[in-house]
């Protein structure tokens, strides 16, 4: 039985346990995550969450990190308690790029398998990085993440601790 946890405000059943009850898997243990800076995407009546790694977001956060060198930014627990890895590069300027891997035990995957990909940017306000605004999808329309297929897109912003996000999501058992 799902129980209720309030995400940004809204009290709804948060992946099918409690957020804080998720076993993380050993490579994402040794994270510093930030749940205080955590927000849900709605799937039907569960929700996904990201956990951003702690330093990101916030008025001590420092968003720059995410155009200066490749990191894993954090975690998205989906509503089959999954943990997916988001991780960033950047690119050019004020963007980065964004992978997101799933555990995959299927041979030749090593342990984890891109499902999603996108691209962000900071803008800069005072030459102080101030907000994030990004893009995402699946790698292919129906992407197994095992053991279902996904088509995911969507885009969001991040900007004084409002959180804006926009998805589409189609899932296939």
């Amino acid at each position: 039985m799902a129980e209720n946890k309030k995400i940004r405000g809204r009290s709804t059943k948060v992946i099918a346990k409690p957020l804080l009850d998720v076993r993380l898997p050993r490579a994402a243990s040794s994270l510093d995550l930030d749940l205080d800076h955590s927000w849900g995407v709605q799937i039907s009546k569960y929700v996904a969450a990201f956990v951003p790694r702690a330093g990101l977001f916030g008025d001590q956060g420092d968003l720059s990190v995410l155009v200066r060198e490749p990191t894993t930014i954090g975690i998205i627990v989906n509503c089959m308690n999954d943990i997916w890895f988001v991780e960033s590069e950047p690119t050019s300027g004020n963007s980065f790029g964004l992978l997101v891997y799933a555990p995959q035990t299927a041979k030749g995957w090593r342990g984890r398998k891109p499902v999603m990909s996108g691209e962000g940017r900071i803008s800069i306000k005072n030459n102080r990085p101030r907000s994030v605004s990004f893009s995402f999808q699946t790698v292919y329309s129906y992407v197994s993440s095992s053991p279902r297929r996904d088509t995911i897109s969507g885009s969001g912003s991040i900007s004084r601790g409002r959180t804006s996000i926009n998805v589409k999501y189609t899932i296939e058992f």
